[in-house]
Formats: structure tokens, sequence, C-alpha cells
């Protein structure tokens, strides 16, 4: 998918699906998940491309924070404000105060569903966990994923590896 055609999606199924429905989100999710077929990368999630918001568009597979990003964007496009959440481990969607799994096929998230994503990992939700965060705080976990990727790839001993893979 071409960026071209990516910015036209939103007027695309502004006009197609939403004279029909007040309700959104469904909409949105199954437009971006069934018609498009972007979903999570579970088969390769450690795979730098799933960061490279380019690949993603291109691969149509992404981490919760790029395919969270990709419904940023469209929802902008068609004006439905759409928010990051920022959760430790997992990081979800939110419009107004409905909370949804763009990694999941969009699954719809309650409150106790954030609660048991974050208890895997032995810490109890609180609300600062579901708060807005700000651009900053996205670019800043969309780069530390990219050097964790990095690190993970990176043959041992070899200190000039790049993110791409190849020399710097």
């Amino acid at each position: 998918m071409s960026i071209e055609v990516f910015w036209t999606t939103g007027e695309g199924i502004a006009a197609t699906h939403y004279r029909k429905s007040c309700d959104k989100v469904p909409i949105t999710i199954a437009y971006l998940h069934e018609e498009l077929g972007f979903s999570g990368n579970g088969e390769d999630y450690y795979n730098h491309e799933n960061s490279l918001l380019p690949c993603v568009l291109e691969n149509r597979k992404g981490l919760p924070l790029t395919l969270t990003l990709l419904y940023i964007f469209v929802g902008a496009r068609v004006g439905m404000p759409i928010y990051g959440v920022n959760l430790p481990g997992h990081f979800i969607a939110r419009v107004r105060r409905d909370l949804f799994d763009p990694f999941h096929e969009g699954r719809i998230l309650s409150l106790a569903d954030c609660a048991d994503i974050l208890a895997r990992q032995q810490i109890e939700l609180s609300d600062e966990h579901l708060e807005n965060p700000e651009s900053r705080q996205i670019l800043a976990r969309l780069l530390a994923n990219l050097v964790m990727l990095t690190r993970l790839r990176r043959p041992s001993g070899n200190r000039e590896w790049s993110i791409a893979g190849l020399p710097s």
C-alpha cells in the first residue's frame, strides 16, 4: 500500500461506510482488519519492519504501537479522534472511553482485560496507565522498540551493526 493510497483510505472509509452508521469504531476495525488485511505480526514479532510505518503499510503487519498509529492516522482523516494508551508491554487504542487492541484484530477491551494484560507483568492497573501519551512519549517508545530489536538481532561482538542490519 503506497502512502498516497493510505492517505485516501480515511476519505474512502468515510464516504463508503460511515453514512450508514454512527458507530465508527467497529466499522474502522472491520475496514482495516477485514477489508485491508492489517493485523498483528505474532509470527515474526521481533522483526524490525514491524516498527517501521512504511513497512507496516506494505506488509500489513505490525506491532501494537504501529497498528495503533495507523488507527490514529485514519481516525484523524475521518474526524474520529483515536488516542493511544501506553500500557506497559502492550500499546492499545481508545476512542472516547472505548478501549480496543489493534494488534489482536481490534478486540474490544474492558478495564478487566487491561488489568489482565498488566497482571502478567505483576503490575496493577492504575489511572495513569490509561492516560493519553504525548506524541513525544509515543516516539520514545517506538525508538526504544527499534533499539531493543536491533540489540536482539545484532551478531554477538559486532559493534558496527545498524538498525537495517547493515554495517554502519
